[in-house]
């Protein structure tokens, strides 16, 4: 599985993530005044350059298609994977937008959103060998919910069918389903809410500043409070690519290897 360290369209989080060599996404509608050759000029690994269409949708702002077909086609080498524009609530407009840039000559993600018809994602997996799934992280407020939808899509996606997850962070999440490909902001956690992600012998825990773990008489002591936010971001990727590290042998033991 890789993963994709989300919420770099500031730069401190992208040199962050490149001191770690690790895969980064960002979104047009943040970066879309950026030459992006020399604000990635330190990354060692891919960068996956999102919309940003819901985060225009939610300031009421629109992203110009034409002006985002562009910049990809003027940043291309930058980019190890763009996404389509997303009409949030809309899979037909979506799906034109898809094709618009395809027309553009362009190779865009195709995403099928929660709530859109599963013919659509019938026709998707039909059609691209990599597509992926949106719309989720509403629902990861309620796992159940989040659950009942992904053994659906999956139960209709082949197994030759690689699948990205927009906003897809939990570790549980990661071992019930192939993801080809996931990103999440959730490693920024402990520099903006003060909570930490350890892993450890195949288990996620969160923590707080100072807390007890399971193991009898274990304190894990992280002073959150008082550590500068690089070094707390740091600490977290590091358990992060634990994580991707152990879910992507458990799939290999499973069969799935990409």
């Amino acid at each position: 599985m890789k993963l994709y360290f989300a919420g770099v369209d500031c730069k401190a989080y992208l040199t962050i993530v490149s001191r770690h060599n690790q895969r980064a996404l960002g979104t047009y509608y943040s970066l879309k005044n950026r030459d992006m050759s020399k604000y990635l000029k330190n990354l060692r690994s891919d960068f996956f350059l999102d919309s940003g269409a819901f985060t225009a949708f939610t300031q009421n702002k629109k992203i110009d298609l034409k002006a985002y077909c562009d910049f990809i086609k003027k940043n291309k080498k930058s980019l190890a994977l763009y996404a389509s524009l997303d009409v949030i609530g809309d899979w037909k407009a979506t799906r034109k937008n898809q094709e618009f840039m395809e027309k553009q000559g362009l190779k865009p993600l195709a995403t099928f959103h929660h709530g859109s018809p599963l013919s659509e994602l019938r026709r998707l997996i039909a059609k691209y060998d990599y597509i992926a799934l949106g719309g989720l992280v509403p629902l990861t407020r309620t796992p159940d919910k989040l659950k009942k939808w992904l053994d659906i899509c999956f139960s209709i996606i082949k197994v030759d069918t690689k699948v990205h997850g927009f906003g897809i962070n939990s570790f549980n999440i990661w071992k019930r389903y192939p993801f080809y490909s996931v990103d999440a902001t959730s490693w920024l956690s402990p520099s903006k809410f003060k909570r930490f992600l350890k892993f450890d012998n195949g288990q996620a825990s969160s923590f707080g500043s100072l807390q007890r773990t399971q193991k009898k008489d274990e304190i894990i002591r992280l002073d959150l409070e008082t550590k500068h936010y690089t070094e707390l971001c740091d600490m977290q990727i590091q358990e992060y690519m634990k994580m991707e590290k152990f879910v992507t042998r458990l799939w290999e033991q499973r069969g799935i290897v990409w």
